[in-house]
């Protein structure tokens, strides 16, 4: 399973055109399971993307305790690995208060606008988020209980301008999967 889903994974990337040779790739990585098996695929699979890799990781000071340990994580992740790492801190909750809109709405604006400066200033061609297809899935869903009209029932984009989504190939039990194959491969 282990190999065969990075396979999965290249050969998705590659079929769909992600990437371009020397692309600079930054990764939004937030610690949890699933930007940290994105990570790990794009770190093994670099070479063969002919890509360079970047991370950035946001606190969003929501969680406490948990949101540093978070940001510890892929700080020490990166560190080890050598990769070129951006740690950004902003406080969701007084921006979401502050401009009278939901929390996850604030936190998405402030990924959005955080993200594609660092990728501006850093000349990064691409911005990669780890959503998978029960992402896509749950999309679709929140837009139908919204009452969306059919125009607004579009799911998450593979492609959306810098932004992509390279895990959109796999659920998230195929992605919890491979991170339990790999532990067995470590073992």
């Amino acid at each position: 399973m282990k190999s065969n889903f990075k396979n999965r994974f290249l050969e998705f990337s590659l079929k769909k055109k992600l990437f371009e040779p020397g692309d600079k790739v930054l990764a939004t990585v937030s610690g949890g399971v699933d930007s940290m098996v994105m990570l790990n695929l794009l770190l093994e699979c670099h070479r063969a993307l002919k890509i360079e890799l970047g991370v950035v990781h946001l606190n969003h000071k929501i969680r406490g305790m948990a949101a540093e340990r978070d940001q510890q994580l892929v700080c020490e992740f990166c560190e080890g690995h050598k990769l070129l790492y951006f740690s950004l801190t902003e406080d969701v909750v007084k921006y979401a208060q502050k401009n009278k809109m939901s929390v996850e709405e604030a936190g998405h604006i402030i990924r959005k606008v955080m993200f594609e400066r660092i990728a501006e200033e850093n000349g990064y061609a691409k911005i990669v988020t780890g959503h998978h297809l029960d992402d896509q899935a749950e999309t679709v869903l929140m837009r139908l209980i919204k009452g969306t009209g059919l125009n607004g029932l579009s799911a998450i984009r593979l492609k959306s301008g810098k932004w992509l989504r390279p895990l959109l190939f796999a659920s998230r039990d195929e992605i919890l999967e491979w991170v339990a194959s790999a532990e067995r491969y470590s073992e």
